[in-house]
């Protein structure tokens, strides 16, 4: 098992959570902890989620399915997954 974090940003009202959502199920990713923030001084919203992953997933890959996924975001950002004790079902 694997750990990773995702952080999808784009300008407020631009963020849609659904894709990302379809994008990890796809690539058989499970989420484990997730927040959304907004930032209205910035004009920004975020999506931030730990994910456990099955196999060692290459960064890229996760990248740029969310980045096809939500074209609007201004960023996105991928942690290089870790080994973790952590086992799902």
């Amino acid at each position: 098992m694997y750990l990773s974090h995702v952080a999808v940003t784009a300008r407020t009202g631009e963020l849609h959570a659904l894709p990302v959502w379809r994008s990890l199920l796809e690539l058989d990713v499970k989420a484990g902890s997730w927040t959304v923030g907004v930032d209205l001084q910035e004009g920004q919203e975020s999506l931030n989620i730990d994910l456990l992953c099955r196999d060692n997933l290459e960064p890229d890959q996760l990248w740029a399915e969310l980045r096809a996924s939500v074209p609007t975001a201004i960023s996105v950002e991928v942690s290089r997954p870790a080994p973790c004790e952590v086992e799902i079902s």
